[in-house]
């Protein structure tokens, strides 16, 4: 555990110079909470970097790679890291594309506790609402529902068929 800190602290360190940060905490209905870190910086010329940190009870994972955006309406995403449930390698990756009403988010991670997946899709409604739907490891397909709340905060609900989960998400 103590190596996985030293990781953290020093893969942090490598993108503290942050342009599109977030913090989320995540309350579902089958009493889980997951509190994500993510740090993203820009280095110029579509070339970036980001930290990604998940915490859950008794389980933690950490990893960080470069990014690369060919245009302003797609952003990719490698990383690699350690999670504590198997002290195992954990990589990552993510697609993002987007224009000014609809957006995909993809993720996607392996290694260790196994593979993972998120997608999202959404549609910008108009003033502060979107919606749309998405589909995730563990909990399958579902719809989501997003209101900004000012210019750094938003709150998502994503209904599945057997839960809720309940999102915050602050930029910082």
């Amino acid at each position: 555990m103590r190596q996985m800190a030293v990781v953290v602290v020093l893969m942090l360190l490598a993108v503290a110079v942050c342009a599109e940060d977030y913090v989320e905490v995540e309350i579902d209905g089958m009493g889980e909470t997951n509190i994500v870190l993510n740090l993203d910086t820009d280095f110029g010329n579509g070339f970036g970097a980001f930290a990604f940190l998940q915490d859950s009870r008794g389980w933690s994972q950490f990893y960080a790679g470069p990014t690369w955006a060919p245009c302003d309406e797609v952003q990719i995403g490698v990383g690699l890291g350690l999670e504590t449930d198997s002290h195992e390698v954990r990589k990552g990756g993510f697609v993002w594309v987007g224009e000014s009403r609809l957006s995909l988010l993809s993720l996607f991670e392996d290694g260790g506790s196994g593979f993972w997946q998120y997608h999202r899709l959404e549609y910008r409604l108009g003033g502060d609402w979107s919606a749309g739907m998405m589909d995730r490891t563990g909990y399958g397909k579902g719809i989501v529902v997003t209101r900004t709340l000012g210019s750094n905060d938003n709150i998502r609900v994503e209904g599945y068929r057997q839960t809720l989960a309940a999102v915050w998400h602050h930029s910082f």
